[in-house]
């Protein structure tokens, strides 16, 4: 939904144009968004329920094996690609809104993490990734910011022409970004860049400490890091 303290006209109006936009996007990568309106002055959408859980949830119990990471990175990139192509940009890419799609029935979030954690694992049994949440997207013309001049978006996958507001900057290679600190993050179980703000992130040009790994980073996201970044 979106909140009372945007709800100005005009935020009111490109909410509900980004979500029709949103909408008429028909991948097997991206949850569909069913119906919008809204209900006592509050805009909404209603998208599909996706039972596996997020992505977020599954790396909570670590890393995965690199040829995971690599085909659930492709995944997500094809459905990402097949977006820009309609001209829309997510704009938060992050596991939390990479949700897990089960090929059985009673598939659900524990399995479903199990399965990725397992190093011989066969593709036929990999969940499939369903981007969600374009409650950011928007239309390759529209402002990265929110209406108050807030930059709007998660800093540990937020690329630094987002997090200092370059509004000009923004577009389709800023997604790619994300994907590559989502790879990352599968790859190591920790984002690349941990801050409680954008601008720390983002500030310099390039993300906080972008140079040497930190003493307690394992030897493996260390060479992640390097290889990504």
């Amino acid at each position: 939904m979106l909140n009372q303290w945007v709800g100005s006209p005009e935020t009111v109006e490109r909410f509900q144009r980004e979500a029709r936009a949103c909408a008429t996007l028909d991948h097997p990568g991206i949850v569909p968004i069913y119906d919008i309106g809204e209900i006592d002055g509050q805009s909404y959408f209603t998208m599909a329920f996706v039972a596996g859980g997020s992505l977020a949830q599954a790396l909570a119990k670590g890393p995965v094996p690199p040829r995971v990471a690599a085909r659930l990175a492709q995944q997500v990139a094809e459905a990402v690609q097949y977006a820009h192509d309609k001209g829309v940009i997510h704009r938060d890419i992050k596991p939390h809104n990479i949700l897990l799609q089960g090929k059985a029935d009673g598939d659900d979030t524990d399995s479903l993490s199990s399965v990725l954690h397992l190093s011989n694992v066969g593709t036929e049994r990999l969940p499939v990734p369903r981007l969600g949440d374009f409650g950011l997207a928007r239309l390759g013309e529209d402002s990265a910011l929110s209406v108050t001049g807030e930059v709007m978006g998660t800093p540990s996958y937020m690329p630094p022409e987002q997090a200092v507001g370059k509004r000009e900057l923004i577009g389709p290679r800023s997604d790619v970004y994300s994907l590559g600190a989502v790879l990352y993050c599968l790859l190591t179980g920790r984002p690349p860049f941990q801050s409680s703000s954008p601008m720390e992130n983002g500030a310099s040009g390039v993300p906080t400490g972008a140079g040497a790994a930190p003493a307690a980073e394992s030897g493996r996201a260390a060479r992640s890091r390097n290889y990504l970044f």
